[in-house]
């Protein structure tokens, strides 16, 4: 399963109220994860807005557990020049079944007139932020042989 996921690594999280947190510079953001049978509600804010409610929830398939790699939300219009922060949030209920959210990776855009350089931004990176109790696990099959 860890395949599913860019570079074999998420940041996953089974208890509502956690929180991740990215701070970036750019014109636009888009957030990437899982939608899996045991994922549930998540909140996505940006910029200190109220943020917004989503689920994760897919069927089981014939090709495995869930969908991977699956877009979890977008902003454009977001002011150039400006850093941005967004905040996601595991907004499931306690007693709701479905608790699970995960982060594969989040993609942002410039519209600054430069080259690109790609950025690793594994879950030991200063940019992120974990608040609550995000699973850790030092197994070789994530990316740095980290994850959270």
């Amino acid at each position: 399963m860890a395949t599913q996921y860019l570079d074999n690594t998420n940041h996953r999280s089974q208890a509502p109220g956690d929180t991740a947190s990215v701070r970036f510079n750019g014109t636009a953001v888009y957030v990437y994860g899982a939608k899996r049978p045991n994922f549930g509600a998540y909140n996505i804010s940006v910029d200190g807005s109220q943020g917004e409610r989503h689920d994760a929830y897919a069927p089981a398939g014939q090709e495995g557990d869930g969908l991977f790699k699956q877009l979890l939300f977008s902003r454009t219009g977001l002011d150039e020049g400006t850093l941005h922060e967004i905040v996601l949030t595991n907004s499931a209920r306690e007693d709701e079944e479905r608790q699970w959210f995960d982060i594969d990776y989040i993609v942002w855009t410039s519209s600054v007139n430069t080259d690109a350089v790609p950025t690793n931004f594994d879950d030991v990176h200063p940019s992120w932020d974990y608040k609550g109790v995000w699973t850790a696990t030092t197994q070789g099959y994530t990316y740095n042989k980290t994850g959270q």
